[in-house]
């Protein structure tokens, strides 16, 4: 099998994947709140399977994620209702300036795609939230070089 078939046989079935899982999460309840303090409630839909990595001190979004940024968009614009909470975090010690800026590029790509600012906040967490503690491989700091993401509404999702 080709490497082109290959790939975008993996990006068809991580699509699938994602779709699935959001479509099973039913009648969530919509807890956005102000970008700046963001507390989601336990019934949020937390995408940790799906974040965006970074390497290194990177904030711009690699082009190997595109299809999540895709997906998000796709999710979004057919639930008018649907918020999206944007996190942004580091690996190796705190720097809100790195996680901040990571989280915005995500924004800032949303808005360029079409979905309202009302319906996205976006914070820089730094290391506050990592996914592996303590970091003691390089792929531990990786999986903590991310940007993930919690999405609210208060509607169930429609069927496809």
């Amino acid at each position: 099998m080709n490497k082109n078939k290959s790939n975008s046989r993996y990006h068809l079935i991580v699509k699938l994947v994602l779709s699935i899982m959001i479509m099973s999460f039913i009648n969530v309840t919509n807890t956005f709140a102000a970008q700046s303090d963001y507390s989601p409630s336990a019934d949020s839909i937390k995408l940790y399977k799906h974040d965006l990595k970074y390497v290194g001190s990177s904030t711009i979004i690699d082009p190997n994620y595109r299809y999540v940024m895709e997906e998000l968009i796709e999710i979004l614009t057919k639930n008018p209702k649907t918020t999206i909470h944007i996190r942004g975090h580091v690996c190796c010690g705190p720097s809100e300036r790195i996680s901040f800026k990571r989280a915005r590029h995500v924004f800032k790509y949303l808005v360029q795609h079409g979905i309202s600012r009302q319906r996205i906040s976006f914070k820089g967490y730094s290391d506050k939230i990592p996914l592996a503690y303590p970091e003691k491989t390089e792929e531990d700091e990786f999986m903590n070089r991310r940007v993930d993401f919690i999405i609210s509404h208060n509607e169930s999702f429609p069927s496809k």
